[in-house]
């Protein structure tokens, strides 16, 4: 700003001084001027020390302006920035409690199937009712409600259980159509709730 005014103000005493002595900067020191001509003179700086104000005050509002606009801008970005942030969470929360039915159905099947495979696993330790009823509640669960909420990994060992305890087990229609019936509604509940895969 300091060389910017010194670059208006040189010109302009230069100007006023050719102009108070008939365009001549440099006069004889032995004639000196009129008084009409220092009169001349003053007026004429103070209209370019006029102007020179009127320049900076204009340009010092015009970036009081841009700077104001900008803070304005800036504070626009982070409200829309905190608005999005709190609408994620909220939607996140709203989705957590739907899809908590099919969490805690999900945590109940799954600590029943646990307790069942260790009955199957340890059937010496079982007497032989307790054994028959696991491997019952284990292939009602393969075949359906387990179906309708676990996860690919838990399908797979689900399986894999499946094959050791009854290897090359048959597969009826009826069973095959209630894989798929439990399947399409695990997917279609899933959708309703906005329900992920790692739940």
């Amino acid at each position: 700003m300091r060389s910017f005014k010194t670059s208006l103000l040189a010109p302009a005493i230069v100007f006023a001084t050719i102009h108070a002595y008939g365009g001549s900067p440099v006069k004889d020191n032995s004639s000196a001027a009129p008084p009409q001509d220092w009169s001349k003179t003053v007026q004429t700086v103070s209209v370019v020390v006029g102007v020179i104000i009127t320049v900076l005050s204009y340009n010092l509002a015009r970036q009081k302006e841009a700077g104001a606009r900008v803070a304005e801008a800036e504070n626009r970005r982070a409200e829309a920035q905190r608005y999005e942030e709190h609408r994620h969470d909220e939607l996140q929360k709203q989705v957590l409690e739907a899809s908590r039915p099919f969490v805690e159905l999900r945590q109940r099947l799954y600590g029943e199937a646990i307790r069942i495979a260790s009955v199957l696993a340890t059937p010496d330790q079982h007497d032989v009712a307790e054994v028959e009823a696991a491997r019952k509640r284990f292939w009602e669960l393969y075949w359906g409600e387990l179906t309708f909420i676990e996860s690919p990994e838990v399908e797979t060992a689900m399986c894999h259980l499946g094959d050791l305890i009854e290897p090359n087990h048959p597969v009826s229609p009826q069973q095959g159509a209630t894989y798929k019936l439990a399947t399409a509604l695990r997917a279609s509940l899933k959708r309703s709730l906005r329900v992920v895969d790692d739940l």
